[in-house]
């Protein structure tokens, strides 16, 4: 079952919980799917994780 995390109204992450680590789908709106990564955090971790390399992202991108 994938969880759904909006980062904001262009930027979506589809993530998969396994046993040992998590599966991050991250699409935008008009360009579809964008990258694919394995990450060893599971549920409320990963999604902070992901939220945090999204706003570091951004902020490095304003600069």
């Amino acid at each position: 079952m994938f969880h759904v995390v909006t980062l904001n109204a262009d930027v979506l992450v589809l993530y998969r919980t396994r046993a040992n680590r998590s599966e991050v789908l991250l699409y935008k709106r008009n360009e579809g799917f964008l990258s694919r990564v394995t990450l060893p955090e599971k549920g409320a971790a990963l999604e902070r994780r992901i939220a945090r390399s999204f706003e570091n992202i951004v902020a490095r991108a304003v600069q």
